[in-house]
């Protein structure tokens, strides 16, 4: 049995023609959704080496959701934090947007912080920086650290929010009542 790149070089040359690397299944999902979802770093780089489409959404229940924020919940789920971040560099890297909402208006940043994750947090800071849309809101009105307080208290990820001058507005807090209760959380790692 053959590499994933054995089979594609089999349809040609890369990049592949969009029709080809860029199918749907049954499922309305295309080959790279499917190694997102699972936090397969390595089908990833050879499905974007072949053309495959970082900006193309992937389907959820729900509706349409960015790759982006796929690759960061379902390896929570399925793969390695390891490999996780890889896969979430590898779409940045070629075009994936951070601040892409999803059918309820999730960001990346809302995604990593609703599980607390500081090392897809990094990322999207060292990709994205300022334009990082620290402040977005979801549908129903939730930033992205009110979720990540919501989610357990995590005192990286709370001061990558606090370094990064997020509003502690969103969680009903003033700055310095928000930076009280961050320091007086006993944190045990």
């Amino acid at each position: 049995m053959g590499s994933l790149e054995d089979y594609l070089a089999g349809f040609g040359q890369a990049p592949l023609s969009p029709e080809i690397i860029n199918a749907q299944d049954a499922c309305g999902q295309t080959a790279l959704a499917w190694a997102v979802e699972y936090g397969w770093p390595e089908a990833t780089e050879v499905l974007l080496n072949y053309g495959a489409s970082a900006c193309r959404p992937g389907q959820s229940l729900r509706g349409e959701m960015p790759l982006l924020n796929l690759a960061i919940v379902c390896p929570v789920l399925n793969g390695s934090d390891r490999d996780l971040v890889d896969v979430v560099k590898l779409l940045l890297e070629v075009g994936a947007k951070p601040n892409s909402v999803d059918h309820e208006g999730w960001t990346a940043l809302h995604v990593a912080a609703s599980w607390n994750n500081a090392a897809v947090i990094k990322e999207l800071v060292r990709f994205a920086g300022d334009a990082l849309t620290w402040d977005a809101l979801t549908e129903d009105g939730q930033t992205a650290q009110a979720l990540s307080l919501g989610a357990e208290f995590d005192k990286q990820v709370q001061d990558l929010f606090r370094n990064q001058g997020a509003s502690h507005v969103e969680v009903g807090f003033s700055v310095s009542e928000s930076d009280e209760i961050l320091d007086s959380v006993d944190v045990q790692c």
